[in-house]
């Protein structure tokens, strides 16, 4: 059924832009998941580039924003390496 409604929504439909990010990640899956464990270090460059932020929302709150700030960081890696059609295949 998921597999019915996505065809529809992204091949017949046309509404492709709000599914880049998947691309994005399957094209350097690779790459990102050893990235992720082992060559960069996401958690102290998200907590160094959005630290003033992070520290500005409730306690509650921070650890969610922290994680997103991380995600958005590795989606901007993806992203640029897409851009560049850098791939790392095995």
């Amino acid at each position: 059924m998921f597999f019915a409604f996505f065809y529809m929504v992204i091949d017949v439909a046309g509404f492709k832009l709000w599914s880049m990010p998947f691309v994005w990640v399957g094209k350097n899956s690779i790459l990102i998941y050893m990235a992720a464990h082992g060559i960069i270090n996401f958690q102290s460059t998200a907590e160094f580039l959005f630290s003033g932020m992070i520290n500005f929302t409730p306690l509650v709150w921070q650890p969610v924003l922290l994680w997103s700030c991380i995600a958005v960081i590795q989606f901007a890696l993806l992203y640029f390496l897409y851009k560049q059609k850098w791939f790392l295949k095995v």
